[in-house]
């Protein structure tokens, strides 16, 4: 009569464990991103429809395989719109700024000089690094700029600015091509 007892409790268990886990599944995979979507659509970004679970992955395949079968690509010099076809015709169909999925990751693509930056100089600030640059780049990179945020980032990208005056830039570009070009005659 005990065992029975006990046994009954461990399934109840065994069972609430498993409804909590897929109600947080659902919450991550599911309405966390459609909360998401739905706070940026009343601000007026709008973009494709995602599919369930996958979003938007596979009208980026279909578009992306219908640029590569084309026998001659035009010529063009926007490398943008060849290596992603499909922001090219989602930025006609929703505008300058939209959102589309990746799965449940939702992307926010800015395609005006003057809001990224906006969104460089004064948001990224208060949103600072995701935490896949911090957990999974971190061992590889360090405590970087790459990685960092706050007063750390701060001190860090005001140590490393003077480098990045296009005077200094423009002195390196034959140094860059030099390497360039002996790295790819040593793979030859």
């Amino acid at each position: 009569m005990e065992v029975q007892f006990v046994i009954q409790i461990l399934f109840s268990i065994v069972i609430i464990a498993l409804l909590g886990i897929l109600l947080r599944l659902y919450n991550g995979l599911v309405m966390k991103p459609k909360r998401l979507r739905s706070m940026l659509q009343k601000q007026g970004i709008n973009g494709p429809p995602p599919a369930f679970l996958l979003g938007n992955i596979r009208q980026i395949q279909t578009t992306v395989s219908s640029v590569v079968k084309a026998t001659d690509p035009p010529l063009i010099h926007n490398c943008a719109a060849l290596l992603f076809p499909f922001l090219e015709l989602w930025k006609e169909e929703y505008g300058q700024v939209l959102v589309f999925s990746l799965g449940n990751i939702q992307v926010l693509n800015l395609n005006q000089p003057d809001i990224v930056k906006e969104y460089t100089t004064c948001v990224s600030w208060d949103l600072g690094r995701p935490s896949m640059n911090i957990n999974d780049l971190g061992p590889l990179l360090g405590q970087g700029i790459l990685t960092s945020n706050g007063a750390f980032w701060s001190h860090q990208r005001k140590i490393i600015a003077p480098e990045l005056y296009m005077e200094k830039i423009k002195g390196m570009v034959n140094l860059i091509t030099e390497s360039a070009v002996s790295s790819s005659w040593c793979l030859m």
